[in-house]
């Protein structure tokens, strides 16, 4: 009888031990609610749980739900306003990443006080708009990382420009004048059956690119709130442009007269603007 009641207490306390080791595995971080928040109000973490073999995340916001995202991971799984991630070792998990056709969500250090997070959102022409904490997100070593690819980058957009700097004239008068102001701008002035008087624009910030071969290449600009982009098509002599059926001949504004291309019908004022503005046309000079 002492027997069956030390075995049956034995058995109870081993029973208790386990449930309390299991217990001490779960951890919850919970998360100040006005900085995540303040952060993206569409969707934010409350809360993570992290026990033996998965991470619960908890979100909330004004999106309903994350129908339409990928998570590109078959471990996580997304049941209304719960993330399940299934691993084997939650401390190693570094990222949490899903995104839709246009825009992109990474949260990292979901272990802490406050995640830091980041989202990505395309527009319709492929540009890139990065909102959140960079800094917290990302690790001095990616940050190390990146500001040697910014100076790539700038050397690279110089050699382009290079290439492109000054004026190409077309025979109906139409140009491009690629020129430094702060950043690289183009100025545009295109003759077209819409506008047979021609339009013109001012492009600030413009970037290029290499194309899809050693001769085309890439110019992108803002256009409101998206991308634009000009693909052109550069000569093997560096001295004519292929751009939108035309071919522009390498000149300078010193040499020709902008003011005197456009319309049989008078010479027009050369009226620059931002590209974000609505276009306005040209003038006739008295």
């Amino acid at each position: 009888m002492h027997n069956s009641r030390l075995i049956t207490t034995s058995v109870l306390f081993v029973m208790i031990s386990g449930m309390t080791i299991g217990c001490g595995n779960a951890e919850t971080y919970t998360y100040e609610k006005k900085e995540a928040k303040e952060q993206f109000e569409e969707l934010y973490l409350t809360k993570a749980e992290f026990d033996n073999d998965s991470i619960k995340v908890y979100w909330n916001g004004d999106l309903d739900s994350l129908d339409g995202y990928d998570f590109y991971n078959d471990s996580i799984v997304a049941d209304g306003h719960t993330i399940t991630i299934h691993t084997s070792e939650p401390g190693e998990f570094k990222e949490l990443f899903f995104k839709n056709d246009y825009r992109t969500y990474r949260f990292r250090n979901l272990d802490s006080d406050m995640y830091a997070a980041i989202r990505v959102d395309m527009d319709s022409e492929g540009g890139l708009h990065i909102e959140g904490d960079e800094d917290k997100f990302y690790t001095d070593e990616e940050k190390e990382n990146m500001a040697n690819a910014k100076k790539a980058r700038i050397v690279e957009q110089a050699r382009f420009f290079s290439l492109f700097e000054g004026t190409w004239i077309a025979d109906d008068g139409s140009y491009y004048r690629f020129y430094k102001d702060n950043t690289y701008c183009l100025e545009d002035f295109w003759v077209s059956n819409e506008y047979p008087e021609g339009e013109n624009y001012i492009h600030n910030a413009i970037q290029f690119s290499q194309g899809r071969n050693a001769s085309e290449y890439e110019i992108s600009f803002d256009y409101g709130a998206m991308m634009h982009n000009y693909y052109v098509e550069l000569s093997e002599d560096g001295n004519t442009l292929n751009a939108g059926g035309k071919v522009l001949r390498k000149g300078s504004s010193d040499t020709y007269n902008l003011q005197d291309y456009g319309s049989d019908n008078g010479i027009f004022k050369n009226m620059p603007y931002d590209s974000n503005e609505t276009p306005i046309e040209l003038t006739p000079v008295e």
